[in-house]
Parts: structure tokens; C-alpha cells; sequence
């Protein structure tokens, strides 16, 4: 029986690496956001569930604002969307900006693969400055006690392999 992930799409004919994706890979995907509380879901089951109650949303706020993790995904979605679908023509021009709330956006928002892809790009950028200054933002970023583990991991690898100290 075939295995699908719900946040990304993936496809798993194996029961075991169904679940290692759902424990351990941070795939952007669909999510829902409750338009009372600004509260982001996974699952339609989990947006039902918080409206099923008993008085409907617990949280009903009347100035709600969505979290800073919804903002970065919503804003990468709609980058890539006017990109025409192309990520890494998208991740190139942000990199070019230099912007270090877009690229902290990126990084928050993105899943894995597309870590990796950014980083390769990030490995052809010609002007070291640059790249160092990204680096500081990206490092910053993966200090954030609201990292994942696996990016953190990921990045603070990239960051030593781009790192030398002088002696």
C-alpha cells in the first residue's frame, strides 16, 4: 500500500520510510490556517478538530496575527509562485538582493531539498563579502531556539565548510 505524505506529497511504498519522512523531514506542504486565530494546522483533521469545539475556535482573537512560521511560508509560497514555480530562480535573485530577513524566510520556509539547492547556490556566489554576510544571517538564524534540529544541523555543516580560520 502506497505511503503519502501530507505536508509535501511524497510517495512511499515502504511503511518504515513513511514514517522516518513524517519523524524526521521538514517538508513544506499544504497547511491550514484557522481565519479566527491565525492558529496554523497540518491536517484538515487538525483545522476540524480546532473548530469542532464545543464554542468553536478557544483562541477567538479580535486583532489576530498569524506566527512568524506562517508569514515565512506564505511569503515563500507566493515568492515562488511569481517566479513561476522556479525555486531556484527565486532562491538566485534572493541572494542577490541580500536581504537578510527574505533569506531567513527562505530558510524558515523551505524544506530540506531546497536547503540543499540554496545552498549550491549560495557555494557559486562570486562575491566572498557577500556570501560572508549571508552566512552571518543563516548562522543567526540557526541559533533560534525555534530551528529544527535537522536544519540547524545542516547549516551550521554548511557554515563550517565555508569557514576557515587563519593561523
Amino acid at each position: 500500500m502506497l505511503k503519502v505524505c501530507y505536508k509535501c506529497g511524497a510517495e512511499f511504498d515502504r511503511e518504515r520510510a513513511w514514517r522516518y519522512h513524517m519523524r524526521m523531514v521538514d517538508c513544506v506542504g499544504t497547511w491550514y490556517v484557522c481565519k479566527r486565530c491565525c492558529a496554523v494546522f497540518d491536517t484538515p483533521s487538525a483545522i476540524k478538530k480546532h473548530h469542532s469545539l464545543r464554542r468553536g475556535c478557544p483562541r477567538l482573537l479580535i486583532d489576530a496575527q498569524p506566527t512568524n512560521t506562517a508569514l515565512a511560508r506564505l511569503r515563500y509560497k507566493k515568492a515562488i509562485a511569481d517566479y513561476n514555480g522556479d525555486t531556484k530562480a527565486y532562491m538566485h535573485a534572493s541572494i542577490k538582493r541580500g536581504d537578510h530577513k527574505e533569506i531567513t524566510d527562505i530558510i524558515e520556509a523551505c524544506s530540506l531539498v531546497d536547503l540543499r539547492i540554496f545552498f549550491e547556490l549560495l557555494n557559486s556566489e562570486p562575491d566572498d563579502a557577500k556570501l560572508y554576510d549571508l552566512l552571518g544571517a543563516i548562522v543567526d538564524f540557526a541559533n533560534l531556539s525555534t530551528t529544527s534540529l535537522e536544519k540547524r544541523a545542516r547549516i551550521k555543516a554548511f557554515a563550517a565548510t565555508k569557514i576557515t580560520i587563519g593561523v
